[in-house]
């Protein structure tokens, strides 16, 4: 819902893979920021990366109403991927940390951001293990 939010803000018709990038980084109850800086990443930096990023993309000359998006078919295969990384996981439910590993797995300019800072699969899934341990998320709010 956020990165339809932040698509909306910025007048794009489209939601992507960035958007949902910048919702899971600018979410500050979520586990995301904390993996990302558990493994080394300047958040701030990162999301700076992104805006820029969401700068580029193409504008609606006419105003979107909420819930008239489109979604980009790589975020389609994005939010795919998290379900089977959540069954994988043994997680009931898809979660931030899915939606943030499915990034990586998807070629998009998402991906490409977080490849370029290091972030890797298995670096996530470390840093996920020491920081969640061996809990899985069963409950809609996880991170609490």
């Amino acid at each position: 819902m956020r990165a339809q939010e932040i698509a909306m803000q910025r007048s794009h018709q489209q939601v992507d893979t960035l958007h949902l990038l910048n919702a899971l980084v600018r979410q500050e109850d979520s586990i995301v920021p904390s993996l990302l800086a558990h493994i080394g990443v300047a958040v701030d930096a990162l999301q700076s990366k992104i805006e820029l990023e969401l700068d580029r993309l193409p504008k609606s000359v006419t105003q979107t109403q909420f819930g008239q998006f489109y979604l980009s078919p790589e975020l389609g295969k994005v939010l795919e991927k998290s379900t089977r990384i959540a069954h994988t996981m043994k997680d009931d439910l898809i979660s931030t940390e899915h939606f943030l590993l499915s990034l990586m797995h998807i070629p998009s300019k998402a991906k490409e951001l977080l490849v370029a800072l290091d972030v890797a699969e298995e670096k996530v899934l470390t840093a996920l293990a020491e920081l969640r341990g061996s809990q899985h998320v069963t409950d809609l709010e996880p991170e609490s």
